[in-house]
Parts: structure tokens; C-alpha cells; sequence
């Protein structure tokens, strides 16, 4: 890697150390400037709205009083590791909504200024990384490449996904604490060298410390051993010396990389059949899940080095879906295989060029491989791009250098980072305006269901029924696995004469036999809410009765949340129909589903058949379903965690604040 010297005066040179020096710093401030940058390009999208899921999930972590009983509650709200899973995440929505207000523009700007902090420690980290690759006193050259790798990372337009939308603080917080986690883990090896204890020390608590608190943000961190491996693998080459090293370091890695990888195979290993496996609530199975993700890669490839702006989206959930082993699957599989063996075999003479390839795959071993998770969105690239950043920056400096053009290389360097950045800036001014963002992914996606279900829902409220219609049967006529479309169109004939037959059966099929997905449940919720207002004349009460009956029995709900919600829906409308004998049976079942749910779905079903039955003049029924149903123990401690910041459910409690 070269270093590009600029003269500064028509005087002597200035001594080798004291140029070195100077550049350094030069590096540094220029790194200030980049972040600079990044908050004017990203400014204009900060005034956008809150986008799908952000609304639930940060409304649900309001709370009225600040004190260390609702801050508790925020924290044991998760669903995994005794409620503690993205505590950390849920603590700081709370702070940010009691502090500042729950605008979306407060939630986007302290995201931007987590970007901007996560920016500094990929910078430093790089840096660190870059002086141990060259062990040379120079240290000009690696804080310049660390300059250029970290600002094409911080300015690239696919991270507008992630810091534009709410919610994924939840990526930037776990990517905050893996980076601290990866800069402890490098300095204490470097301590380690001439004082053993002390790095240790410095890496058995720093990194421990943040691994804990990013496991806590979100459990994608507990990718950090694989980064670890990645990075004593290829920068220190497991190299230790004198007697403490050789015991301390081993020890460490035992600690910190082998036992949590050992751990994780013994955890999952048991789990592969139903891993891979049909998934129900998907509609694929986890080999089928496997080979798309072969795909899936190559599109997050292709983002980062040909970054258009039309071409990345929130919306990919019309990705083609791989169903048996074709030649452009193997293809790609033997690909990555190849660059995963080049890696390793070049590890030595090209280090960068292995950072590169297996920092990124090690970042997408846990979302983009078997678990069942969606399959495509562009906020798990966050962290993982770092490694493309600096293989970018490899592959400009290596081809200059071996040209004798190593004056070249800024000036690309440069002129890649402004196009980008003027991408992010377009890219951001388009999250601003939630109906031009829909209108650019309705261009380039006009297949997507959550596009179109988007486009329905803003056309007929703003009383383009028209419109609305078109796009619906756009919708209905792409044969989709779940009822949310046929959902949709029926409430667009509400206030029609009659419902179309086909259409309700068409509902109802979807309903008894299709997914039944976040949306479906959704969609079912809102369109029971309209019929049991009485603004849907169309539609008669047996029918929603059916519908909801055949929402609630169907077995490929794809968690026990959708499972728990749908029962919620049914309860209100038998509750509705005052037949408190199929009631009481259908809200026991589903008070037994939402034991598995998400606490704040525990604590939505309670107040909102609270809230409905107080409405409806049924208080009394179902106070007293509640009372004989909630003295089951298992049902009653699920309900206990969930209401935990209130010291356990309290059924009086929950009375008088769904009567408010």
C-alpha cells in the first residue's frame, strides 16, 4: 500500500517522523470531514416517517414514569434469554421517547449519530488492523486506508436502510458493541506483547463486556467469535511470545472464540432437521431457504459495488424463492466456496483481500443461511460491508500500485466516495416522502405484495378509490400464499350492496389453508374492527365469524405471536356476538399460544379485550373469563413476567387502565 505525499512548503522536507506524524493527523481530521459529510447527505431523510413495524414496536416501549421498575420492565420485554433479548435496544427507545419525544424525526437523528459513532470505530479499528498488517513505524499509510475504507462505508447508500429506519437501531447498537468488542480485542493483543496480563485483562472484560451488551441490542452480535477468528487468523496468525503469552492468549481464545463456537454447534447442530426443514408460516423449507440465500448474497454483492439507488429497496419480499438446485445456484455455491478457500490460501501475502471475503460471509452466517428469518433486507449488510469497504479500497490500491500509479489511487478513491455519496443523498431525500418512496419501488417492483398493500391502503384514505381498485386486483391476481390481499379487497366492498361471493371464498380459503403471516393478521384485525363498528354493511357477522374462526385453527401461523393475535381477534368478535361459552374456550387456547409470544403481545391481548368488551358493554363477562382462566399457574406466570414492571398482572389494575 502506498502512501501519497504531498509537499507542503518549498522548504526542506521535514524529518520522516515528523511528516508521518502530520499525515496521521491529516487522516484524522479528513475522517472528521467524511462524517460531516454523511450528516448532510443523510439530513433531508431525517424528516421521514416512521415505516412498517416501528410504530408497534417503539410505541411499546413508552413508559409514563422514568424509575428503575418501568426501566426493568423495558429491559426483561424480550422473547428469548429470560426476556433479556434487545433490552439494551427497547432501554434506549424508552430514554429517547421520554427525553425527546416520540417523533420519528428524533428516532432518525440519534440513529444518524450512532452511524457517525460506529463510522469513528471502523475507522479505528481499520487502522489498528492496517498498522499490524504493514509492522512498520509508518503509520500515514494505514490511517489513510483506513480513511478511505471507512468513508466509502459510512457514505454508501445501502446503509440508508438501516439508518433511516427506526426500528434497526437494533442493528446499529449490536454493530456499535461488535466493532468496541473487535477494537479491545485488538488492542489487548497488542498490549499483550510486552504486558501479557494487562491485554489479557484488557480482552477477557472488553471484549466480554460489549459482546454482552450487543447480544442484548440484537442477537446477531453473537457473530463476534467468527469476527474474532477472522481477525487473529489473518493479522496475528495465532503468533505468541514468551511463557504468559503462551498461556494467556490460548486460554482467551478458548474463552472468547472456541468454547461460544463450540457451543453454538452443539446448540444448533441437534436443531438441523428442523432448520432445514418445511417451514410452515414461510411457505419453504430451510434447504430451499439455503439455496435462495445463495442469491439473496449475490444481490448484496451487486448493491455494494454497482450502489443505484432504484435498484435497493425496504421491499424485497418478491425475491424468487429457489425450489430445487439449479446450474446458477451450484454456480454461485462453488463461487463463494472458491473465494472462501482464496481467502484462507491468501491470507499471508494479501490480508486485506481475506479480511474482506470472510469478514463479510462471517457477518451473514446467522441471517443469511437456514434460520427462518424474511428472506432479504438490506440492514444485515451493515456491519457485513465493512469488509467489501476494505476490499474496495484493496483492489484500487493494488491495481494502481502494480501499474506505477500509485498517485491514481486517491483521486478514485475520492471521485467513488462523492458518487456515492450523491447517491445516499438522492436515496435519502426519497425516505423523506414515504408516497415517493412507494412510487420509486412500485417502478422498479411492481411485483411486490407489501408495495402494492402500501399503495391500496394510502390510495382509498386519500380517496383515490380508483386507483385503489386497480392496484388491489394487481394484488389478487398474483396468487400469494396468504389471505391478505383477498383481506384487502373485501374491505374495499364494504361500502358496496353486497360482497362479492368469490371474493369471501376466495378470503376464507386463504384464511383455513394459506400462511397466515404478521399482515394477514394485521389486515384481519382492521377489517374486524371496520365490520364491528358497523361500517361494512356488506359483510354479515356469520361471515366474520368464519373468518376468524378459520384465521384462528390454522396450523401454519408462522410463531406463537400470529397465533396469539389472531386468537385476540376471535375473542372480540365471539365476545361481539355474546357467545361467552365458545369465548372462554377460544381465549384459554390463546391465552396458552400467547405464553410463547412477545410480553408486549401478552399485554396487548389483556388491555385491548379490556378496552373492547368496556366498549361493547361486556366488562362484566369478561372480567370474569379472564379471572377463571388467569388462575391457571402456567397461564398466570406468563402473564406475571409480562406485566412485570407492575409487579405481575393484576386484573383490577388492567380494568381501570383499559377504562381510561
Amino acid at each position: 500500500m502506498s502512501t501519497i505525499l504531498i509537499p507542503l512548503s518549498n522548504h526542506r522536507p521535514a524529518p520522516p517522523q515528523r511528516t508521518d506524524r502530520l499525515l496521521t493527523l491529516g487522516a484524522a481530521a479528513l475522517m472528521l470531514a467524511v462524517l460531516a459529510l454523511t450528516y448532510l447527505v443523510y439530513r433531508p431523510g431525517l424528516a421521514g416517517p416512521f415505516l412498517l413495524d416501528d410504530e408497534t414496536n417503539i410505541a411499546a416501549t413508552r413508559v409514563e414514569h422514568l424509575t428503575s421498575a418501568s426501566l426493568r420492565g423495558q429491559l426483561l420485554d424480550g422473547d428469548e434469554f429470560g426476556g433479556l433479548s434487545r433490552g439494551m435496544t427497547r432501554l434506549s427507545f424508552t430514554l429517547t421517547q421520554y427525553f425527546s419525544g416520540n417523533e420519528p424525526y428524533v428516532f432518525k437523528y440519534q440513529n444518524l449519530l450512532l452511524h457517525l459513532l460506529n463510522a469513528l470505530l471502523v475507522f479505528w479499528l481499520l487502522y489498528l488492523l492496517a498498522r499490524q498488517a504493514t509492522r512498520a513505524p509508518d503509520t500515514a499509510a494505514p490511517a489513510w486506508f483506513a480513511l478511505a475504507a471507512a468513508g466509502l462505508w459510512v457514505l454508501h447508500p445501502l446503509q440508508v436502510s438501516t439508518v433511516l429506519y427506526a426500528v434497526q437501531r437494533l442493528v446499529l447498537l449490536a454493530s456499535l458493541f461488535t466493532l468496541g468488542a473487535s477494537i479491545f480485542y485488538v488492542k489487548g493483543r497488542l498490549l499483550s506483547a510486552t504486558r501479557p496480563l494487562a491485554g489479557a485483562l484488557l480482552i477477557l472484560f472488553g471484549v466480554g463486556g460489549c459482546w454482552v451488551l450487543g447480544l442484548l441490542s440484537k442477537e446477531s452480535a453473537a457473530i463476534l467469535p467468527l469476527l474474532l477468528a477472522v481477525i487473529e487468523g489473518i493479522f496475528f496468525r495465532f503468533r505468541t511470545q514468551g511463557m504468559r503469552q503462551r498461556w494467556t492468549l490460548p486460554l482467551l481464545w478458548l474463552l472468547l472464540i472456541v468454547l461460544p463456537l463450540v457451543l453454538g454447534a452443539v446448540y444448533l447442530v441437534p436443531r438441523l432437521p428442523d432448520l432445514l426443514g418445511w417451514h410452515a408460516g414461510r411457505g419453504y423449507s430451510g434447504v430451499q431457504r439455503l439455496m435462495t440465500q445463495a442469491h439473496v448474497i449475490a444481490l448484496y454483492i451487486k448493491l455494494f459495488f454497482l450502489p443505484i439507488p432504484g435498484t435497493m429497496s425496504l421491499f424485497h419480499d418478491a425475491f424468487p424463492i429457489t425450489r430445487q438446485m439449479d446450474v446458477a445456484t451450484a454456480m454461485l455455491a462453488g463461487f463463494y466456496a472458491a473465494l472462501g478457500l482464496s481467502a484462507l490460501i491468501f491470507s499471508r501475502p494479501a490480508p486485506w483481500f481475506s479480511f474482506g471475503i470472510l469478514w463479510f460471509f462471517a457477518c451473514h452466517v446467522i441471517e443469511s443461511t437456514v434460520i427462518p428469518l424474511e428472506m432479504v433486507f438490506e440492514h444485515r449488510n451493515y456491519l457485513a460491508t465493512v469488509g467489501l469497504a476494505a476490499l474496495l479500497v484493496y483492489a484500487v490500491t493494488a491495481m494502481f500500485s502494480s501499474i506505477d500509479r500509485g498517485r491514481l489511487a486517491a483521486p478514485v478513491i475520492v471521485t467513488l466516495a462523492l458518487l456515492i455519496a450523491f447517491n445516499t443523498a438522492t436515496r435519502a431525500r426519497v425516505w423523506a416522502d414515504y408516497d415517493a418512496m412507494l412510487a420509486m419501488d412500485y417502478r422498479y417492483r411492481p411485483d411486490s405484495p407489501r408495495v402494492l398493500g402500501e399503495l391500496i391502503t394510502r390510495e382509498s384514505t386519500q380517496g383515490h378509490q380508483a386507483t385503489a381498485v386497480a392496484l388491489l386486483q394487481r394484488l389478487v391476481n398474483m396468487e400469494t400464499e396468504d389471505a391478505t390481499p383477498a383481506l384487502l379487497a373485501l374491505q374495499l366492498y364494504c361500502h358496496e350492496a353486497v360482497m362479492p361471493t368469490l371474493l369471501y371464498r376466495r378470503a376464507l380459503d386463504r384464511l383455513t389453508k394459506g400462511l397466515i403471516t404478521p399482515e394477514t393478521v394485521t389486515t384481519l384485525a382492521t377489517f374486524s374492527n371496520i365490520v364491528l363498528q358497523g361500517r361494512c354493511s356488506a359483510l354479515a357477522a356469520e361471515q366474520l365469524d368464519a373468518l376468524t374462526h378459520s384465521a384462528f385453527a390454522n396450523p401454519r401461523a408462522r410463531v406463537a405471536d400470529e397465533r396469539c393475535l389472531a386468537g385476540e381477534v376471535r375473542t372480540r368478535v365471539l365476545i361481539a356476538l355474546s357467545r361467552w361459552e365458545e369465548a372462554q374456550t377460544d381465549l384459554a387456547q390463546t391465552l396458552d399460544y400467547c405464553a410463547s409470544a412477545k410480553p408486549r403481545n401478552r399485554r396487548f391481548v389483556i388491555d385491548n379485550l379490556l378496552r373492547f368488551a368496556a366498549d361493547y358493554g361486556a366488562s362484566a363477562q369478561t372480567e370474569a373469563m379472564l379471572r377463571t382462566l388467569t388462575r391457571e399457574p402456567a397461564r398466570r406466570a406468563a402473564l406475571d413476567r409480562a406485566f412485570a414492571a407492575e409487579g405481575g398482572f393484576n386484573l383490577q389494575l388492567a380494568v381501570e387502565r383499559a377504562s381510561k
